[in-house]
């Protein structure tokens, strides 16, 4: 939180209980705040946003659980798959695309990324023409062809991992455009595994930086005074 001279930083130490974000938040206030960075996580921000609090700029670093409207003064720095699910619909739309096939795993972050580009996709009136989950078992994925081939679409959205993306490329094939989230890119350190990743359009999360990489040490780091 920013005093009142627009130099200061004071950091807060919270846990991630409602109550505790909340009265946070009053003791920044009550000492001057002028801009608040925080909180974290999505249960916090939702806490925040449902008060009467945010009188001031405050950069969230996550949204909140639903999509209910937030504060004019809160704003949503977030690293989050169903943003990514949401930009992937809005650009394959623009794209020309009308119809898709959605390709995804049971797990619940896979389920999140499907539900929001459905969401996505069908407020901007495009059609979903079907969901298929990919097999658990490496010996079902050829099967993926033909379920692939009866549903017939002008995209396929993968919601996947980097490795579950790559078993099921070669079934799913090339001629249809393929678009997925960060979740399908492995990383440079494993640029071989891309080859049969080659082709699918995905957008890219922001950079995370570590403190104690050598690329970042170099620069000089902002100290903080709670």
């Amino acid at each position: 939180a920013a005093g009142e001279t627009g130099k200061d930083i004071k950091v807060y130490a919270t846990d991630d209980q409602p109550a505790g974000i909340l009265r946070a938040y009053r003791d920044a206030l009550q000492q001057g705040a002028t801009m608040v960075v925080g909180p974290l996580t999505r249960g916090a921000v939702a806490a925040l946003a449902a008060s009467s609090l945010v009188n001031v700029p405050t950069l969230a670093l996550n949204q909140p659980e639903s999509d209910e409207p937030v504060p004019p003064n809160l704003y949503l720095f977030s690293l989050s798959v169903e943003a990514e699910a949401r930009q992937i619909a809005r650009i394959a739309f623009g794209d020309g695309k009308l119809g898709a096939l959605v390709v995804g795993t049971d797990t619940p972050l896979s389920k999140r990324t499907q539900q929001a580009f459905v969401d996505e996709w069908q407020k901007l009136h495009g059609k979903i023409v079907g969901q298929v989950d990919l097999p658990q078992s490496r010996d079902d994925y050829p099967a993926l062809r033909e379920t692939i081939a009866s549903h017939p679409s002008d995209m396929i959205f993968l919601a996947a991992s980097a490795e579950n993306s790559r078993l099921a490329r070669p079934y799913i094939g090339a001629t249809v455009a393929t678009y997925a989230t960060s979740q399908v890119y492995p990383g440079k350190s494993a640029q071989l595994k891309t080859i049969d990743l080659n082709g699918i359009r995905f957008v890219d999360m922001t950079w995370l930086l570590h403190p104690d990489q050598p690329a970042v040490m170099a620069y000089p780091a902002v100290q903080f005074h709670s």
